[in-house]
């Protein structure tokens, strides 16, 4: 199969599939839900096409894993210094979740879901670049706490 991993057995049931294969392949979750995107997996042999349907008990399935692509996102130079003098409840969080090119940032409150860019290669959000909405975020709590 060309580089492919099958993985295969048999489900507990009562669950979610998409944990009850995460926990009987060892994948993530996130994972699982990626590869039931790209109908790389069958249960009972059907192909899946969501992954909230409750699992049966010693239903078998196969999940097919393509070989990990190269990344096509690069790091980025991004001088950053956030800087809050006063003592205030502020938390900047910045997550990648690689499997699926995304990054989350959660700040004031809120998350963002920023996703990958191939034509600009940058994560954006809206059009927004990653480097733009940490910039206007800061900016933003910054006007705000004064």
């Amino acid at each position: 199969m060309g580089g492919f991993q099958v993985i295969s057995g048999t489900l507990a049931g009562g669950q979610r599939l998409d944990k009850a294969l995460a926990e009987a392949s060892g994948l993530s979750r996130e994972r699982v839900k990626a590869l039931i995107g790209e109908g790389a997996v069958t249960v009972a042999g059907e192909r899946l096409s969501h992954s909230s349907a409750k699992a049966t008990e010693g239903a078998e399935f196969a999940i097919v894993v393509p070989p990990a692509a190269e990344a096509a996102a690069k790091a980025q130079e991004i001088p950053l210094n956030v800087v809050f003098e006063e003592p205030r409840e502020a938390k900047f969080v910045v997550s990648p979740n690689a499997p699926v090119r995304q990054i989350w940032v959660s700040a004031m409150s809120r998350s963002y879901k920023l996703t990958w860019d191939p034509e600009r290669s940058v994560f954006t959000l809206g059009g927004e670049a990653l480097a733009d909405l940490l910039g206007r975020l800061c900016n933003e709590f910054l006007t705000t706490s004064s």
